[in-house]
């Protein structure tokens, strides 16, 4: 019995190895952990490749805004803001632009900040998209406590979160600066000027700064307003506020001296014209030049006639002001219009008014009248082109042959010449070619007829309508005394065989008849 007992004993030392193995590998798990952990603080955050991959940045704003950010050891925080953010329905290119802004956004707390935030804002009555834009804004005060108020304040204000939206594109200092040592007073201050609120949320976005600067500059503002003849109270107050606001004294003299000088006007007139529309100080001297030039030389206005009628600068040189012109001075040649009829009566309508006064009434007496028009309110018309000669649009002869249409419907001739040479053809030639009439007109299928002093008659044909053509010799294209001839013989003829007229003149000048 006792020498089995014996060899019985070595049967629990069949279990130790096991023992061991479990023993051993504990140490070998704590030792991979270790490991790892001394891995990661051999590879630490890589703000800058973080934010190109995560925050889609370009390596030229992540290398900028990393700068900010290195302080950071981990993308945890980032990773819940941009969440946040996707979550308030912004974009990847949003996102980004929100972060290049404003990296330091990347550091909230979303639960401690962001979410409260949030949660306040809808209180306000935003909706998702509104908020969403209102971060895009300016993040930085979005996540501000004081944003809350002062949207309270402004959107009562500005008439709708739309308005301050754009407002705020403008000015962010609105929701930085102080509401009521700055924003409250220069409100009540401009409030007791006659404006209302609606009137300072209009100034506010072509001026951002007006309620956010110093008050005691917005006094300045409104006594320079004053000064320029609008007083507190009346309905141009608020446009003298917008012309002066941060001009200096010294610049709205030296306008008005330009002013004096350009038009032609006295003190008084300057002051007249000024009083009733302020925002001409703030006219470029090119754009004044250009409509003195246009208004006083070409359509013969009065310099006083321009000073109490100011309203004729608001508008646009090229497409208004000269096509109208172009169009009520042809009426008034071919005595389709009243002498007496006002230029600016004509420049004040709208344009569906002015094409029912103007345009559509004479249809049949001048048909290429509409598209003259037309081309030149799409700027086909040279700014410097001289009307007292010939309406000379887009088409090289419609406007000549409207003229005479008008004459030969009225049954009777004119003893004068209507026609003149334009200068500026010869250097267009892309528009008035001689192979764009010979192919409008047709007249390669001519026929030789006779040849005299001045030029070569020949046969030829437009539309189905034969015509005779008198072509100028091209050694006397450029005397304008034999052009003046055979045009004024032409116009004065009156016999049954010659039943219509078109001129057209160029490098190589055509006279066209029907017959």
């Amino acid at each position: 019995m006792s020498m089995l007992l014996i060899q019985k004993q070595p049967l629990p030392l069949s279990v130790r190895p096991r023992t061991t193995l479990r023993q051993c590998r504990l140490p070998t798990t704590r030792f991979s952990a270790a490991a790892a952990d001394s891995a990661s603080r051999a590879a630490p955050f890589a703000v800058e490749d973080y934010l190109v991959a995560a925050c889609h940045l370009t390596p030229a704003q992540a290398l900028k805004a990393s700068k900010v950010l290195s302080h950071l050891k981990s993308p945890s925080r980032p990773d819940a803001v941009l969440a946040f953010l996707s979550g308030l329905g912004l974009s990847d290119a949003d996102i980004a632009a929100a972060v290049a802004y404003d990296p330091k956004l990347l550091c909230s707390e979303v639960e401690r900040t962001l979410a409260p935030r949030l949660a306040e804002l809808r209180d306000l009555g935003l909706s998702p998209s509104q908020i969403a834009r209102l971060a895009l804004v300016d993040p930085a005060r979005f996540r501000r406590p004081t944003v809350v108020s002062k949207l309270q304040y402004y959107v009562p204000l500005f008439g709708s979160f739309e308005n301050l939206l754009q407002a705020l594109r403008n000015n962010a200092y609105l929701l930085s600066s102080d509401l009521e040592r700055v924003v409250k007073p220069n409100v009540a201050f401009l409030v007791e000027c006659g404006l209302d609120a609606c009137d300072i949320a209009k100034l506010s976005i072509p001026v951002p700064r007006l309620i956010t600067t110093n008050p005691e500059r917005v006094r300045a503002m409104v006594e320079r307003a004053e000064a320029v003849g609008v007083p507190r109270g009346t309905g141009m107050f608020r446009h003298a506020l917008l012309a002066v606001a941060f001009l200096s004294e010294e610049k709205i003299k030296a306008k008005a001296e330009f002013l004096k000088t350009t038009f032609r006007w006295s003190d008084a007139e300057v002051g007249v014209a000024v009083s009733k529309l302020p925002l001409v100080l703030k006219h470029s001297k090119d754009r004044l030049r250009r409509m003195s030039e246009f208004l006083i030389t070409k359509v013969g206005l009065e310099p006083e006639y321009i000073a109490h009628r100011p309203a004729l600068l608001t508008y646009s040189l090229e497409r208004r002001l000269m096509p109208r012109h172009y169009v009520v001075n042809y009426l008034k040649e071919n005595g389709l219009l009243e002498q007496d009829r006002s230029y600016y009566t004509a420049v004040q309508m709208s344009e569906s008014a002015f094409m029912d006064k103007f345009i559509c009434p004479y249809k049949e007496a001048a048909p290429s009248l509409a598209l003259d028009y037309a081309a030149a309110c799409r700027g086909e018309v040279d700014a410097s082109y001289d009307h007292s000669h010939l309406l000379g649009f887009y088409s090289p002869f419609l406007p000549c042959r409207g003229k005479l249409e008008a004459i030969l419907n009225q049954r009777r001739f004119r003893n004068k010449t209507v026609w003149e040479i334009n200068p500026l053809w010869t250097s267009q030639k892309h528009l008035l070619s001689e192979s764009f009439v010979l192919d409008y007109l047709k007249v390669g299928q001519t026929c030789y007829l006779q040849q005299g002093s001045f030029g070569e008659i020949l046969k030829a044909n437009w539309r189905g309508t034969p015509i005779a053509v008198k072509r100028i010799l091209p050694s006397l294209s450029d005397d304008r005394l034999v052009m003046r001839r055979p045009m004024q013989k032409v116009f004065t003829l009156k016999t049954p065989q010659l039943v219509h007229t078109v001129v057209y003149f160029q490098l190589f000048c055509f006279c066209y008849w029907f017959v």
